[in-house]
């Protein structure tokens, strides 16, 4: 049974995991091997309201963070619903490429403290993958997995060709560390890897439906751009 401390402090006193790493991030047990492609995901946010079976359905956390704060600070309220779904992605916390490296690690280790709260609680858990630039990598992957199916989004991340770019380098260091049996992908899908991943699914809608490459990015740039000019001409 974990540590924990004897008066509430940022959740310490429900489960103190011994982590590893420079952070000290709590671990995620790799537990699914092979993801069951019938499932239908929905977002956090819709978990209270849902009505459909959530024995056939997982749940994922690619929306804005302030919908899923209260995983965080009341995860106790949540355990019993969660536990009903057949999937539940670990909490993705932002970390966002200009954010101090201090708010990223501590989302980082959020995000694992609660999986790992979710998973001592029997939460069917899926790690979800995150980073920011490089410099991240030192720290972005302790507590992940290794041969173990994950989650992976690019929502709100492919606005422009750098985003892409970075997007790549992580995503291939990734599977070069954790060596994943299977990815999970919410969002654009960049062309190169269309093949190897499996898009997540709300009903017959398929969240990661879109396909894009590097060249339609350059594009998107120069659109951007373009469109930047005219609207500096027209105020001048």
């Amino acid at each position: 049974m974990p540590k924990k401390f004897t008066v509430p402090l940022l959740n310490m006193e429900k489960a103190l995991f011994e982590g590893v790493g420079e952070y000290g991030v709590p671990v995620i047990v790799g537990k699914i091997k092979e993801y069951d492609t019938s499932t239908k995901w929905i977002p956090f946010n819709y978990v209270k309201s849902n009505k459909k079976d959530p024995s056939k359905m997982g749940v994922h956390f690619h929306v804005h963070d302030y919908q899923f704060e209260r995983l965080w600070s009341a995860p106790d309220l949540y355990i019993d619903r969660l536990k009903q779904y057949r999937y539940v992605c670990s909490p993705e916390f932002s970390i966002y490429t200009n954010m101090p490296k201090a708010m990223q690690v501590w989302n980082h280790y959020r995000k694992h403290w609660v999986a790992a709260y979710l998973q001592m609680n029997g939460v069917n858990v899926i790690p979800t993958i995150t980073w920011a630039l490089p410099q991240s990598f030192q720290f972005v992957f302790d507590g992940e997995p290794t041969h173990s199916v994950v989650c992976v989004s690019t929502v709100g991340t492919m606005q422009t060709k750098d985003f892409f770019d970075n997007f790549w380098m992580g995503y291939e260091e990734m599977k070069k560390r954790l060596q994943p049996t299977q990815i999970l992908f919410n969002g654009i899908i960049p062309e190169d890897i269309k093949d190897e991943v499996i898009p997540l699914e709300r009903g017959y809608e398929l969240f990661g439906g879109k396909v894009y490459n590097k060249e339609d990015m350059v594009k998107h740039d120069e659109q951007k751009r373009k469109t930047r000019e005219r609207q500096m001409k027209r105020k001048k």
